[in-house]
């Protein structure tokens, strides 16, 4: 059901998507339990299409419920944690909670550069977020720093990325 819930997400069926997501969640819950992490991880999906679908209240309550369980779970730090708490911060950034947003998005952005590194993809997008954040809070100048850290840090891994410099190749002498 997972698998079809995101071909639906991809295609913007959110109806259809909703419908497989909802179906999963009830599965893992009836099978292992609301509070174990499969329920929590099948919350996830639904949450997504929830917010995607800009059903943000019904989407902050998928992703406040399966919070708790993934850090009792995994740990308040683990990469998958992490997400969650990204994919919260998301859907209330979208519904104009920015205040709320922003300790998470903050939470967020240390632990995956800690298991990322700073220039990694979902970084630089927490990062983002984060900028978006404290300008919509009207720190405008806070909000420009960040987004300075972030170019720096694109300029930073575009040049991780490129080839040594070194002398120009030489065509090997003809006989």
């Amino acid at each position: 059901m997972g698998a079809r819930a995101g071909t639906y997400r991809a295609a913007q069926q959110w109806g259809d998507a909703e419908g497989c997501a909802r179906q999963a969640v009830e599965l893992a819950e009836a099978t292992s339990g609301k509070d174990h992490i499969r329920a929590a991880r099948a919350r996830v999906p639904l949450a997504v299409v929830l917010r995607r679908a800009g059903r943000h209240a019904e989407a902050e309550a998928a992703y406040r419920e399966s919070l708790p369980v993934f850090e009792k779970a995994l740990g308040p730090s683990s990469a998958p944690t992490l997400v969650v708490v990204l994919g919260l911060a998301q859907v209330l950034l979208a519904a104009g909670k920015c205040g709320d947003a922003e300790p998470l998005l903050r939470r967020a952005v240390a632990g995956l550069e800690g298991d990322l590194g700073g220039s990694h993809a979902k970084v630089l997008a927490a990062l983002g977020l984060l900028g978006q954040a404290v300008r919509r809070q009207g720190r405008a100048d806070e909000a420009a720093q960040i987004a300075a850290d972030i170019d720096a840090r694109n300029g930073a891994a575009a040049q991780a990325d490129a080839p040594p410099a070194g002398p120009p190749a030489t065509a090997a002498p003809s006989s």
